[in-house]
């Protein structure tokens, strides 16, 4: 996105759904492209809402890992999920417990 105005950095500040926000006088897109930014691939048809530029990002593979030892607290851990999601009293978590 390329907005010209003489508050740059404020006007920045208030932008929220981009893929690539140049600011300042000399801040030329080829910058962004090529040297300090993602590269050309921009995020279009409304998909900077949750995405941003191509980069080394969108080729790691995210994994999660979680260790439960503790009976005791795992428990504590099913009480809140029962509580925070569930709360109608008639499905199968409430009915059945975690």
């Amino acid at each position: 996105m390329e907005v010209m105005t003489a508050d740059a950095p404020g006007v920045s500040g208030r932008c929220a759904h981009y893929g690539g926000l140049f600011v300042g006088e000399v801040a030329a897109e080829v910058l962004g492209d090529y040297g300090c930014g993602p590269n050309h691939v921009l995020p279009t048809g409304g998909t900077a809402r949750f995405s941003g530029g191509l980069s080394v990002f969108n080729f790691l593979r995210i994994r999660t890992y979680m260790r439960i030892d503790n009976a005791e607290a795992s428990q504590q851990v099913c009480l809140c999920v029962r509580f925070c999601c569930c709360c109608c009293g008639e499905c199968d978590v409430c009915t059945n417990g975690l």
